[in-house]
Parts: C-alpha cells; structure tokens; sequence
C-alpha cells in the first residue's frame, strides 16, 4: 500500500495514532501502519450498509420516500414533514437504517420498536 510513512494520509494517520497509543505515525513500523489501514478500510466497507437511511412518510393519502447517508439529514427531514412547534397529527412516517425500522411517528405519537434481543418476562403474581 504505502511505501513511506510521508504518504499516508491524515485520515490513516488518526486511525494509526489511536490503535498503536503512540504520538508520532514515524515511530510505527510501515508494515504495521499498512496492515492497520488494511483492516480499518476493511471495517469501513463492512459498514457501507448502515449509512442507509431512508424516511417514509404517508400523509393524505400518499407515501413519499426520501433516501439519506447521514443521520442528521433523515431526522432534520423527519421534523420538517412533522412540524416543529405545532405537529401534524395526519402524519405517517417512518425512519429506517438499513431496512430497520428506527423510530416511527404514528397518530401524533413517537414510536420506538423493540431491539430484536429483548427478552418479555411477564410479571410474578403474588
């Protein structure tokens, strides 16, 4: 990949700087800054998936969607279709991050799913 440590780049040089603990990149042996960058990129495209977002919104009849790849964007969105101060009670929508359901705003109410390991334990009568 990079064959001095002048031409990694400052994006790389944080990475490096946070998994080894150390204060200068110059102090890494190349080998080992190569093989963090490696896994780092790795991780990276694992994850391409959850920068996915998409806002569904029904009011008065009809569904429009809205794709997004940053978090703040779909909920800057989501308020805007709702209402700030005064909110529309006719509004339907919902949040998604990667085909999952985030949150939800159904009859003028905020609706936040279950995590899918949740364990129901019903309560003991005495």
């Amino acid at each position: 990949m990079f064959k001095s440590h002048d031409e990694i780049p400052a994006k790389y040089r944080r990475v490096i700087l946070d998994e080894t603990l150390l204060k200068r990149v110059a102090k890494v042996p190349l080998e080992e800054c190569n093989e963090i960058i490696s896994d780092y990129i790795q991780f990276e495209e694992s994850n391409e998936s959850l920068r996915n977002y998409e806002v569904i919104v029904s009011k008065n009849g009809r569904i429009a969607k809205y794709e997004f790849s940053e978090p703040d964007d779909a909920l800057r969105k989501l308020d805007e279709i709702i209402g700030y101060f005064t909110k529309d009670r006719k509004v339907n929508a919902i949040l998604k991050q990667a085909d999952r359901i985030i949150r939800g705003y159904v009859n003028g109410r905020w609706v936040h799913p279950a995590p899918k390991d949740k364990i129901m334990v019903k309560p003991l009568v005495r």
